[in-house]
């Protein structure tokens, strides 16, 4: 049965878990609305214009998580306006070059350009005309923390409360740094602080749910949550932040109906209606989820993830060509997604299924037979399709791929090394075949074998983090623990929010002797959203 079997697929922990690690809550969304776009707060003014410090702090370090466009707003648009308002701003310094206003605005346009190093500098030049205004000693630091300069960015910032110590945004923008740091317990306890001293200030709360969410105290940060929505019961963001709370303790009515509201008072943002198609999907209720999900790709239609997700509940629900539509868009917009690439093979199988051009005897209905009892651990039972699948086209490599990786599940490594080689002689241009022949020769102890395997997949795919990490793997094994750490550098580049690859780092650098930089790393991986 169609339905029966894609609820098995759903029922994997590994199909479920991945979009729960995609729909996080926004970190740093403590400001209503972001218009027009990531950072055209700053084209909205004039030359010299300065615009309140709330608005200044939500245009540095209040992205959109889902990316910068937001509805009505094209990014050519946004870019152009940003540059004229570059050309206004240089015309206004060459009138007065210690305006430091006009060069803190620069720095700002320049942010959002993209233009980080001359962002800096921008900013660094407003602190030296005026060294007395907290306000952009904060903005550097903020500007620093987006640039992942942690300890310069704290700097900056306690600068800024030793100026003003009474300003509630410098203490917040403490605790994010802090956060950012590893160093969560100070994070929270600033923002304890800033509670106390602000009680009528949501945003404390709101940063602290944030924090305790990703730490995993789901009922902490729904406290919080809670009270961020009484202090500020008309901003979509603590909705937004309440729902993920609920979720997190399974308390999905309640939930939805956050997410709802949020939508309800922002309907030009995706990320609720994201949040709540991701909770759906998750759920096995693929129709409503699909219903949230084409909103949410309306309202950004750049977004890899929610493309990526709506086809998965597409497939779901057995709407097999409008998820290939759909997961073609999210591999165009993010072309190292090896999920959403998964997730199309599957659904270009079950549209041949669907079509009727396939019996179930075919090769692409025992391939997906077999697909779909070992995402939900049962790799015996997928032996058989896969034996008769082999036996009518011998000559196709992705039958024995997954005979490989059943009889990898059942403890037979040789076998599956012989299943995964036989993979990779028929398709050798295929980077996946190499990866899994590289992971089943290292389970077998054959390290340096796996290495070479892995070795081959990064040459054909350099640009995925999997491939990045199986050679750091390989050479960690083999007590290469420096090559190792270059590995999971450069698998950091691709991702720097995969939170495995945060540990493995760790890892690494205990190896190496390194305990404090493990330390670092490691609760990086917790803040991440990983345990292990």
């Amino acid at each position: 049965d169609h339905d029966k079997r894609h609820e098995r697929i759903q029922d994997s922990v590994i199909h479920a878990d991945h979009w729960r690690r995609r729909a996080r809550p926004p970190i740093y969304p403590d400001m209503p609305a972001r218009s027009p776009g990531r950072h055209g707060r700053a084209a909205a003014r004039g030359p010299g214009g300065r615009g309140s410090r709330a608005r200044r702090r939500e245009i540095i370090i209040g992205a959109h998580p889902c990316g910068g466009r937001m509805a009505g707003t094209p990014a050519e648009e946004a870019a152009a306006r940003l540059a004229r308002r570059l050309d206004d701003l240089d015309a206004a310094i060459g009138r007065n070059p210690e305006d430091a206003a006009a060069h803190r605005d620069r720095a700002e346009t320049l942010l959002g350009l993209g233009r980080m190093e001359e962002a800096l500098e921008a900013f660094g030049r407003a602190v030296t005309l005026q060294p007395k205004r907290a306000s952009y000693h904060a903005d550097l630091g903020a500007a620093l923390l987006l640039a992942g300069a942690h300890e310069a960015a704290l700097d900056s910032i306690d600068k800024a409360a030793e100026l003003d110590p009474g300003t509630a945004d410098i203490r917040i923008d403490r605790a994010r740094v802090l956060r950012a740091m590893g160093r969560l317990d100070e994070s929270l306890e600033s923002l304890r602080e800033a509670a106390t001293r602000w009680p009528g200030d949501m945003r404390p709360w709101y940063t602290a749910a944030s924090t305790l969410y990703e730490l995993g105290r789901f009922d902490e940060a729904l406290v919080s949550a809670d009270r961020s929505v009484e202090l500020s019961p008309g901003n979509a963001e603590t909705h937004n932040m309440r729902g993920t709370a609920l979720q997190a303790l399974g308390r999905h009515g309640d939930a939805l109906a956050e997410f709802e509201e949020a939508a309800r008072l922002r309907p030009g943002d995706a990320q609720p209606r994201y949040n709540a198609g991701v909770m759906l999907f998750t759920m096995a209720r693929y129709g409503e989820a699909v219903v949230r999900l084409r909103k949410a790709a309306e309202l950004d239609p750049d977004s890899a993830d929610i493309h990526a997700c709506l086809g998965s509940s597409l497939r779901g629900a057995g709407r097999h060509a409008e998820a290939i539509e759909s997961l073609d868009r999210a591999i165009r917009l993010d072309p190292t997604d090896d999920f959403a690439r998964a997730e199309r093979e599957l659904a270009v199988n079950g549209h041949a299924l669907e079509a009727g051009r396939d019996p179930p005897d075919s090769y692409y209905a025992l391939t997906e037979t077999a697909a779909s009892l070992l995402a939900t651990g049962r790799p015996a039972e997928a032996i058989e399709p896969l034996r008769r699948a082999i036996e009518l086209e011998p000559g196709r490599a992705r039958a024995h791929s997954g005979m490989g990786e059943a009889l990898m599940g059942m403890g037979r490594g040789a076998e599956s090394v012989e299943s995964f080689e036989r993979a990779v002689g028929l398709e050798p241009a295929n980077h996946l075949w190499h990866h899994r022949l590289g992971t089943a020769l290292g389970r077998l102890g054959r390290h340096e074998d796996a290495l070479a395997a892995f070795r081959r997949a990064v040459a054909l795919a350099p640009g995925l983090v999997h491939t990045r990490t199986g050679v750091a793997h390989a050479l960690s094994s083999l007590g290469r623990h420096a090559e190792a750490l270059d590995e999971y550098d450069r698998a950091l580049e691709l991702n720097p929010a995969d939170p495995s690859t945060h540990t493995s780092r760790a890892r690494a650098l205990e190896a190496l002797g390194r305990p404090a930089e493990a330390k670092e790393a490691y609760r990086r991986a917790v803040e991440i959203g990983h345990v292990d």
